[in-house]
């Protein structure tokens, strides 16, 4: 990355550790250009050094890379995998950015060392059901109540038998249980209520391709109103390669998902359109300046950013 002072960096976490500054840890994956063993160590190091969470991000490249950065579609697989099975080999909480994640159910993805959680007996893996006796169905549900409130009760699941635990700590206060970012159920209400506001009985969702599976998965789950929801996949073509996060979608990249719905559906309008909030800023505009407001010019149909 042409960094004149990389020691630094790497000189900075023992540093952070004599001093007792609370620090987390991250790095890129390139074992495709560093080796496994690389990775291995640089997050072994940041574990020894007291990290107290590392974060593994999943290399991404554009349409523009060069050829020797580009890599086979199974690699962030083959990361996630080998992330999974160095876990028990250090001390700090290790997750991969983002999770790849095939499930909604509030699983521990790790916990901080010396935290409430792991004086409370959580551990790595463990299902949680309920908090204070209200069944949490995501993981971001599950996080928001246990950091809201003080000492909750939480009900687990560990290898199929039910646990009970109470992990000891004050409202508003860090629980040190670490767990995926995946989806607020409040977005299936934010959806229900854009409906009602417009007056309408469906919409066109789009979203993007990381965001698809799970969004699909809690329409399913939680979607109950009746009311007809089309979920579409807006690939990123504005950077191609394997960029395929919500927040580097484009208003041309949502055009030509639109104009594409309406070929398949013989120009049968949506009666509204519903676009992911991370892709546009406070304006409505997005990364290369345009607004949303240009899909309801070109295509007639009103859009709301959620």
């Amino acid at each position: 990355m042409a960094d004149q002072q990389g020691l630094q960096a790497i000189q900075s976490a023992v540093l952070l550790q004599r001093y007792g500054v609370p620090f987390h840890g991250s790095v890129v994956a390139l074992p495709h250009l560093v080796g496994w063993k690389d990775l291995a160590e640089t997050v072994k190091y940041l574990s020894a050094c007291g990290a107290e969470t590392v974060r593994v991000f999943l290399p991404g490249f554009s349409s523009l890379a060069a050829p020797g950065l580009k890599f086979k579609p199974s690699l962030w697989k083959e990361i996630k995998m080998f992330i999974k099975s160095l876990r028990g080999e250090v001390r700090a909480p290790v997750t991969c950015e983002p999770p790849l994640l095939e499930r909604l159910e509030p699983e521990v993805a790790g916990v901080i060392a010396a935290s409430p959680a792991e004086l409370a007996g959580v551990r790595t893996g463990d299902i949680i059901e309920t908090v204070n006796g209200s069944r949490v169905h995501t993981r971001v549900q599950a996080f928001r109540q246990i950091t809201r409130n003080g000492s909750p009760l939480l009900e687990l699941r560990r290898e199929g038998q039910p646990l009970t635990v109470q992990v000891q700590k004050e409202p508003g206060q860090r629980s040190g249980m670490v767990l995926d970012y995946d989806l607020d159920p409040a977005l299936i209400d934010d959806l229900g209520r854009a409906l009602r506001r417009h007056r309408v009985e469906g919409a066109l969702v789009l979203t993007s391709e990381l965001a698809g599976p799970l969004l699909d998965l809690a329409l399913r789950q939680f979607w109950k109103e009746g009311r007809l929801l089309e979920l579409v996949v807006v690939k990123n073509l504005f950077f191609a390669g394997n960029i395929c996060v919500a927040g580097l979608l484009t208003v041309s990249d949502f055009e030509a998902a639109v104009a594409a719905f309406l070929e398949r559906k013989s120009r049968q309008k949506p009666p509204l359109v519903l676009l992911p909030g991370v892709a546009f800023d406070s304006r409505g505009m997005d990364i290369t300046g345009r607004s949303y407001l240009e899909l309801e010019e070109r295509f007639g149909l009103p859009c709301e950013v959620l």
